[in-house]
């Protein structure tokens, strides 16, 4: 197996997880602020 192949999977897998972690902090976030401007 290609080391770069993998190490390139890797790095997608581990960019995935940051970006889902990412999403499920700031969401809820952007929700509270939307609901507070808004009402």
């Amino acid at each position: 197996m290609n080391p770069n192949l993998q190490d390139g999977i890797v790095f997608d897998i581990v960019i995935t997880k940051v970006m889902v972690e990412y999403i499920a902090l700031v969401l809820p976030f952007s929700r509270k602020y939307r609901s507070r401007k808004f009402s």
